[in-house]
Parts: C-alpha cells; sequence; structure tokens
C-alpha cells in the first residue's frame, strides 16, 4: 500500500498522515501547486507513478460553507472539477480513489438518520458541489471508494478550525453566556475513528457510498453541551433557533447519518460520539 494524499494540513489529512507514519504505511503528501489549477495531468501522472501509488486519498476541499455561497465559480472548482480531474487520472493509471464526503449533502427531506441509500438533497453552494462530485466519480472510476462523514473533531488543538478547543476557548473567557443552535442535528464524529475505518475499508478492499460517523447524534446545542460537561467547565448555555445565527449558507437541519453499509460488511467499528469527545479531551487536557 503506497498513498497519495492531498490536504496534508486539515483535520482528517493530518490524522491520515500521521496514522501513515506511525504504521510504515508509505504517504506521499501532495501540495495545492503539485494537484492545483497549475499543475498539470502529465506531471502528476508521472509523480504517482514515480511514487508506485496504489492509492490516492483526496482529503482537501474547500470546507468554507460560507464563503462557498459568496463565491461559487471557486467551490466548484476546488469540490467538484479537482475532483473529477484527479478521479480521472487515477482511472487512466489503475489507481484507487478515496473521496471524502460529507453527510451534509442529504439535506432535509426527512427528520431520523439518512442511511447511503436516501435521496441527496444538499441545500448549500458546498454541498452541491460534493454531490456533483460524487457523480462524477460513479460515472467515471468503479475503483473508488466515497466516505460520507460528519461533524469532525479532532486533530490540533491549536489548528484554526478546531471546533471542540475554539468553544472550550470560548468558554475559558468567561463571557456571561454561550449561544449554540438547538435547531440542527447531525453526529459528532472523532478524525481518529475516521481514519482507522477508512483503512480498515481499504483492508478488505472496498468500493461504493460508506458513511463513516460515530454512534449517536446531537444538536450543536447538546454537543457543546457535552464538550463543556466534559471538560468541566462550568458555563451558562442557552439554546437558540437558527433564525438567531446569522449565516449566509441555509445548513441543513438534519445531518444525522447511520452507518447501514458498515453493519452489512461487518467493518462498523465506530464508537459513541461522547466516548470518543471523552478520549480526544483527555488527551489534551493540559490545554484545558
Amino acid at each position: 500500500m503506497r498513498i497519495a494524499l492531498t490536504g496534508s494540513s486539515g483535520i482528517l489529512g493530518s490524522s491520515i498522515k500521521t496514522h501513515c507514519d506511525r504504521s510504515g504505511v508509505s504517504c506521499y503528501a501532495l501540495k495545492r501547486a503539485d494537484y492545483g489549477g497549475g499543475g498539470s495531468n502529465s506531471w502528476l501522472s508521472k509523480a504517482l507513478l514515480d511514487n508506485n501509488i496504489s492509492i490516492f486519498i483526496h482529503c482537501a476541499a474547500n470546507t468554507n460553507v460560507e464563503q462557498c455561497e459568496e463565491f461559487p465559480e471557486s467551490c466548484f472548482h476546488d469540490n467538484y472539477h479537482l475532483t473529477d480531474r484527479l478521479g480521472e487520472i487515477c482511472r487512466t493509471l489503475n489507481i484507487k480513489f478515496v473521496f471524502i464526503s460529507s453527510t451534509g449533502i442529504y439535506g432535509d427531506l426527512k427528520n431520523s438518520p439518512h442511511s447511503e441509500l436516501d435521496e441527496l438533497s444538499p441545500t448549500t453552494t458546498h454541498h452541491k458541489a460534493k454531490v456533483l462530485a460524487e457523480n462524477a466519480l460513479h460515472r467515471g472510476i468503479s475503483n473508488c471508494l466515497i466516505v460520507r462523514t460528519g461533524w469532525l473533531f479532532g486533530g490540533d488543538w491549536n489548528a484554526p478550525k478546531n471546533f471542540v478547543a475554539n468553544r472550550i476557548r470560548e468558554a475559558q473567557a468567561k463571557p456571561q453566556f454561550i449561544k449554540s443552535d438547538i435547531s440542527q442535528f447531525g453526529c459528532p464524529t472523532y478524525v481518529i475513528d475516521v481514519v482507522n475505518c477508512i483503512f480498515l475499508l481499504l483492508a478488505h478492499e472496498h468500493n461504493g457510498v460508506f458513511n463513516c460517523v460515530n454512534e449517536g447524534n446531537a444538536s450543536r446545542y447538546e454537543y457543546v453541551d457535552a464538550i463543556f460537561t466534559l471538560a468541566n467547565l462550568d458555563v451558562r448555555l442557552v439554546g437558540g433557533d437558527r433564525t438567531e445565527f446569522k449565516r449566509v449558507a441555509s445548513v441543513a437541519r438534519n445531518e444525522m447519518a447511520r452507518n447501514d453499509r458498515l453493519n452489512q460488511v461487518g467493518l462498523n467499528r465506530m464508537p459513541n460520539w461522547r466516548k470518543s469527545l471523552g478520549n480526544y479531551l483527555e488527551l489534551n487536557k493540559g490545554n484545558i
């Protein structure tokens, strides 16, 4: 197994890189200049061949959901067109392609957790681009694994987009209260659990679409409340609905999902999100 990886500086990508380094798996971390709009297909193809790449994991994405609404062309380039191009290169070279997608693509057609067979009805530009990317991969490449994951947490405590660390820092600033959304639901999901799941699916040579989320679900309010409770922080948390939060993107109310396909193939080893959140906070207790 020799892996090429995009997005190695992100929460998930950096965790995949660390896993590879610790496991002795060869991991070729690609920079944006290597595969972005400025890089040629021939150069990238040669680099993949020269490094004997057998699996390409595409973690890089434009994840700024608000900015995607303001600059949709950039969003579609980063999340759709680039994915399509990389998938085509991997198809030509017979390299397995792994694409990281999102449970946000299901939309609001139901109020219960989504299975992989549910209709997709994305509500944001970001998630519409993800759906287009998935569809392009389905049409163009058979040796492809699509992983739809949830509200990712974990990684470097000091990363700017570390949701858990940012909520704790917010609480430590001792505000009168913190407000959180009671009307949006999803699956808080630990990146380490996702990494383990991806490599388990790769070891069993699976293709197709898999939800990969921690067991259980929560509102944003319940998620934030659990962060404060497990971190032993005394802070007043106030619930509010989506109308009280100024957002450009109309994010789906329901991003909950079930790991139906993982269950079907006997590989669902995803723990409950509260247990994984506790593990992550325990690892970072020196930062709290």
